[in-house]
């Protein structure tokens, strides 16, 4: 499990210094490395975890509604405090597409959640199933998010979304190879098992953990549960 992330970081890890994105970010030898959170919080965990050991920092960001996970559970709030805790960044996946109207609203209502949650600051957001609208707005109403131009044009970005390296594998660009400066998205459920594993085997294996959690569950808040 993650041996296929933790090889890739080692790689990744002899050439370069991990940043947040609000630091000053060189033309050479920095990575931004950012998880969106999609389908489930266990997976950022163990992601979080390993990175740890390899003292790497990563910012992690989560959906406040979403029909995968309840970020505001006991549980959810235990483990990403413990991303926190790890030395990561943590803050909001924000999708715009559930809001009809009232988007700037919503927005800092969003953001005064979790930082009130968290007890953290929302320096920088990401988008979830961005609009090309708020992708090519210098800042998202005052805060700084990941498809700004100086994450995304100024260093070269690299995304493994749909269970693939759209935009070319990092470890194989020319970026790579003279020592460039890039943003790589990461989401956890392609890396909790082997990378090269088809995306449908990925999905059961996500079905299996979420029957097997709410199992669980179950047996804890009902008497009357078995199966």
């Amino acid at each position: 499990m993650l041996n296929d992330y933790s090889i890739f970081l080692t790689k990744l890890k002899k050439k370069y210094k991990f940043k947040f994105f609000n630091e000053k970010i060189s033309k050479y030898n920095n990575i931004i490395l950012r998880h969106d959170v999609d389908y489930h919080i266990d997976y950022a965990l163990s992601i979080a975890q390993l990175e740890r050991n390899l003292k790497i920092k990563s910012t992690y960001f989560f959906l406040l509604r979403s029909d995968f996970y309840n970020l505001i559970s006991h549980d959810s709030v235990r483990k990403i405090r413990i991303i926190k805790k790890l030395g990561h960044e943590i803050s909001i996946h924000f999708d715009t597409k559930i809001y009809n109207r009232k988007i700037k609203e919503n927005f800092f209502k969003e953001k005064s959640y979790f930082e009130n949650i968290f007890n953290t600051k929302v320096k920088v957001i990401s988008f979830h199933r961005p609009q090309k609208k708020h992708l090519n707005a210098p800042n998202f109403f005052g805060t700084s998010h990941a498809y700004q131009k100086k994450y995304m044009l100024d260093i070269k970005y690299f995304s493994d979304s749909k269970n693939n390296f759209l935009y070319g594998n990092p470890l194989s660009s020319t970026e790579f190879e003279r020592n460039k400066s890039m943003q790589i998205l990461i989401h956890p459920i392609w890396w909790v098992s082997n990378f090269k594993k088809k995306s449908k085997g990925k999905f059961l294996d996500l079905l299996k953990h979420k029957r097997e959690s709410l199992i669980k569950n179950l047996e804890l808040n009902s008497e009357i549960f078995f199966i």
